[in-house]
């Protein structure tokens, strides 16, 4: 991925010279777990522990361009440092042993950093919320002015959503979190099943008894799918913020730093490129983890189909996933809120947006709830019209204001519709 769009930690885990240390890391596991049956001698697996290693990067891709397979490659750098206890190694195994089980360390591990950058992002949203949870805006259906809410409200339901993605990522790591030691065609001809569970367990794994030569393409295109997922949310919160910054809005601004230019030509232009940046890539997220559906076919025991996208692919979607997060982070971080802009934004329904208020009024009062429905709307649509406030039209007319006189002050008031908003708070609180 181009640095812009990349995550310092996380790119670090696809590198040539992680990749084969993971691979290193993966045979010696199964070497120990022979040693500690007593089927490698203590000296020879004290001299590997001593010796095993390949090298750097560039042999093993000097190597390669005889084998033309990169694990063999790998395989015979590390030969002569081992000497004759070579015989010892990748005993049993085929390439997929150690590549699969090496992706699935790699894909842990990024969802570990990905689940801590949720974490963050959560921490910042809550705040946020915190702070305006009693800031009142309007709340807004098909683009359309709808009942009073607040800014904090809205920041909490991100809140929980990615809170529900936490959980889905944890569950997504736990899926991925399998390894595959069983051999060419996953019979366990060469290895016993307890060797296997004893490396899988030294890697922190759980050994996927049940495999072809691979493991199985669901549990991959899972994890991934729940990245796309992720990313679906974080384009949700941008697109909010987009709308709200709308110069016809205007009631949220993201970060504009000092010195920060919006236009080559309109030096007036303060254009919301961080989320419109968000909503692109998230886009672009979604495209790539659906092609990890398309690996879960399979020919027989094994094809080579879904190598090279994987290799493309899984860097990228993970990369692309933590600095979406990150920057996201950041954006509510430095949100900026205008509370006047949101009341003045609010009077441009005249008052119409207590309309519900006044139907369940008029319904308890005894008139029939379609008549009700009709007279009100008769009278916002006025109100629209006239450009005349609903609680004026209200007090002219002489069949409702009787019926409403006592309460009026507080059906056209936003306290009656945000009253809740603390028990909302509280209840969520509870859960994070």
């Amino acid at each position: 991925m181009p640095a812009r769009y990349s995550h310092a930690e996380i790119q670090t885990l696809w590198t040539e010279e992680t990749q084969y240390r993971r691979w290193l890391q993966v045979e010696m596991a199964v070497c120990q777990a022979r040693w500690e049956a007593g089927e490698i001698p203590t000296d020879s697996w004290l001299r590997m522990q001593e010796r095993a290693g390949f090298g750097s990067v560039d042999e093993v891709a000097q190597l390669e361009k005889e084998t033309h397979h990169d694990l063999v490659a790998f395989l015979r750098a590390i030969e002569p440092r081992l000497g004759e206890d070579f015989r010892y190694f990748h005993q049993g195994l085929t390439s997929q042993d150690i590549k699969d089980t090496t992706f699935s360390l790699q894909c842990q591990r990024a969802g570990e950093i990905i689940s801590k950058d949720i974490q963050v992002l959560m921490n910042r949203i809550y705040a946020c919320a915190d702070r305006e949870k009693h800031t009142i805006m309007v709340g807004r259906t098909h683009g359309m002015q709808a009942e009073p809410i607040t800014f904090g409200l809205k920041l909490l339901r991100f809140g929980e959503e990615f809170r529900r993605h936490s959980k889905r990522v944890e569950n997504a790591i736990a899926e991925v979190s399998v390894g595959k030691v069983s051999g060419a065609v996953g019979t366990y001809g060469h290895i016993p099943i307890p060797i296997a569970e004893r490396a899988c367990s030294i890697l922190g794994l759980q050994l996927l008894l049940v495999t072809s030569q691979i493991i199985p393409r669901d549990i991959y295109a899972y994890f991934f799918s729940v990245l796309a997922l992720l990313a679906s949310s974080i384009e949700n919160v941008a697109t909010e913020i987009r709308h709200l910054q709308r110069t016809e809005v205007a009631e949220v601004e993201e970060p504009f730093t000092r010195g920060q230019m919006g236009s080559s030509a309109m030096p007036h232009k303060r254009n919301p490129i961080l989320c419109e940046r968000l909503c692109g890539l998230s886009r672009w997220v979604r495209f790539q983890a659906a092609a990890h559906l398309e690996n879960i076919p399979s020919w027989h025991e094994r094809d080579l189909s879904h190598s090279c996208l994987e290799r493309l692919s899984a860097p990228a979607i993970t990369e692309t996933i933590g600095y979406m997060l990150q920057l996201l982070a950041n954006v509510v971080e430095g949100l900026q809120v205008d509370p006047e802009r949101m009341l003045v934004n609010m009077e441009l329904s005249y008052g119409t947006v207590f309309s519900e208020s006044l139907l369940l009024t008029l319904v308890q009062k005894g008139m029939p709830r379609s008549l009700a429905s009709q007279k009100v709307q008769a009278l916002a649509f006025r109100a629209l019209r006239e450009k005349t406030s609903l609680r004026t039209l209200i007090e002219q007319d002489p069949e409702i204001f009787p019926l409403v006189t006592e309460c009026l002050d507080h059906l056209v008031s936003n306290d009656s519709l945000t009253h809740r908003i603390n028990e909302i708070f509280a209840r969520s609180r509870g859960r994070y």
